[in-house]
């Protein structure tokens, strides 16, 4: 989520002639943020990010995070390119509905 967050902090700011602005209110983003969770809490999610990697490979990476138990407390989650492409591209879709529901009222 902290990857989500960041990735929209991105993507709710446009830049015009030299100047920032925010593309989104909190509550707006709070909306997003609610529907990247859900969809993220679904455990297939998650194995279709890690279903190319070998066997040998899942089994050392499950063996690396079990025995370092700082990643543990940390809820840390192993993240990939296609996790964060995939979350990047979720937000992103988020964030058009919205803009495009401004947009229509």
């Amino acid at each position: 989520m902290k990857t989500a967050n960041l990735l929209l902090f991105r993507k709710s700011i446009q830049y015009e002639n030299g100047k920032s602005f925010e593309i989104l209110n909190k509550e707006e983003k709070k909306i997003i943020l609610d529907r990247i969770r859900l969809n993220y809490s679904r455990k297939n999610k998650l194995y279709f990010d890690f279903m190319n990697l070998t066997e040998k490979n899942l089994i050392d990476l499950i063996k690396f995070y079990d025995e370092n138990s700082n990643l543990k407390s940390s809820n840390y989650i192993f993240s990939s390119d296609i996790i964060i492409h995939n979350l990047d591209n979720e937000i992103s879709i988020e964030v058009n509905k919205i803009l495009k529901e401004k947009s229509t009222k």
